[in-house]
């Protein structure tokens, strides 16, 4: 989805690409073209990362509040998910489509222009709650969460994919190595009926191949600090 081959793409100076704008075209091709099948598309925005930047047209798209880097990418990240919306409306596959919308790391200790771990502790890289967790919204219209419902469920990363298998109604396949773990759970049940019964309630936290914690529950150990 991204192609190095066009100068309009690259990052420039002072927090200025295109990159995010590349990514929303693209999905809304994707969408149009593969509506008349099951599919599952995972878009890895970064333009709120460690190094925030927003295309030519959201540059002071935010000077009514902080106008930072961080803040005009905000802006241009939430014309994507409304660019999605609209583009699953128009295929009629909105009512049939679960988005789930999620930051892949937490703030930074020093993030200066944006971004807050409140009310957990710790940062990006240690193992704190304020490390490791980020939020999450599920939607489906077409399927009933007994409305908006707030909830402290634990999931994983590698749970997205076990659970768009299940969906799309294929088992994920047995590991072909003999150290391979495989960690996603499938969510499917506790996503669409609400019931917690079987859903996660352990979570392994890595940095690198060392094991820094574990939570169960409520519960959590700190192995390396």
């Amino acid at each position: 989805m991204y192609d190095t081959n066009n100068p309009g793409d690259d990052l420039l100076d002072d927090g200025v690409s295109n990159l995010t704008k590349v990514y929303t075209d693209d999905m809304e091709v994707f969408i149009s073209k593969t509506k008349e099948q099951p599919f599952y598309l995972h878009v890895s925005l970064s333009a709120l990362k460690h190094r925030p930047f927003r295309s030519l047209k959201f540059v002071d798209s935010s000077a009514d509040s902080r106008s930072t880097n961080f803040t005009d990418a905000l802006r241009e990240v939430d014309e994507f998910v409304g660019v999605l919306t609209k583009a699953l409306q128009e295929t009629e596959l909105a009512d049939k489509t679960v988005v789930i919308f999620a930051a892949d790391s937490t703030a930074l200790a020093s993030h200066f222009e944006g971004g807050s771990n409140t009310p957990f502790t710790g940062s990006t890289g240690d193992s704190t709650e304020g490390g490791v967790r980020v939020p999450a919204i599920v939607s489906c219209p077409g399927l009933d969460f007994g409305g908006n419902i707030r909830s402290k469920q634990l999931m994983n990363f590698a749970d997205l994919h076990t659970t768009a298998l299940s969906m799309l109604g294929f088992t994920p396949g047995d590991c072909e190595e003999s150290k391979c773990v495989k960690e996603g759970m499938d969510m499917t049940k506790s996503l669409v009926t609400g019931n917690t019964a079987e859903h996660r309630d352990l979570i392994t936290i890595f940095r690198g191949r060392t094991l820094m914690a574990i939570r169960k529950g409520r519960y959590k150990i700190h192995l390396h600090v």
